[in-house]
């Protein structure tokens, strides 16, 4: 039975939603030339992207290994190491005043790629069949993070006064609307 009040509760396109706007925020963090720099210094993209494909999985695999779970288990955990980061940790990056820009960018590569990728890996590392709506998850990433992004962007170029007395608040908000997530997922 689910737990709490159902008006709390986000599912389907309110979580669609509030992830969007939780990006609409970061976007408004940001400008053009952050992705410039992004673009100038591909190395910890690369970085980012090695460590997602090929870390994740083979530290998921030991982890399985390691505490000698259950076959069903050990794939799921193989499963969560092989797919992509998501807008949780772009969060995380503004909270600790990390490098936004790479990690939207990073989010951005490793989820278009996991199209490819994390099915193959999973097969590897689990022996798991993961099948995957390569459209939607395309869709997905384009109503999520990159129009979000874009239009935050574009708000801080035509607003940026606005934006900055705003930025105080985008953090905490932000973090307020994935933990909102998180508890009306765990809720049900």
């Amino acid at each position: 039975t689910p737990v709490g009040p159902t008006l709390l509760r986000l599912d389907g396109p309110k979580v669609t939603a509030a992830l969007a706007l939780t990006m609409l925020a970061m976007g408004t963090t940001l400008e053009t030339a952050d992705f410039r720099r992004i673009a100038q210094r591909p190395k910890p993209v690369a970085v980012g992207f090695l460590s997602q494909f090929c870390v994740m999985p083979a530290s998921a695999v030991v982890a399985s290994m390691i505490w000698r779970l259950p076959p069903a288990q050990a794939a799921g955990v193989c499963l969560v190491g092989c797919c992509p980061g998501g807008v949780a940790s772009n969060v995380v990056s503004l909270l600790a005043r990390a490098d936004v820009p790479l990690s939207i960018t990073m989010t951005t590569c490793s989820t278009v790629a996991a199209c490819f990728l994390t099915p193959i890996l999973a097969a590897l590392c689990a022996g798991a069949k993961a099948e995957l709506n390569r459209a939607a998850l395309a869709a997905s990433t384009v109503q999520v993070v990159l129009a979000p992004v874009a239009l935050g962007l574009a708000l801080r170029s035509c607003f940026p006064k606005k934006c900055d007395r705003a930025q105080p608040f985008l953090a905490p908000t932000a973090a307020l609307l994935v933990a909102w997530i998180c508890g009306s997922v765990v809720a049900k």
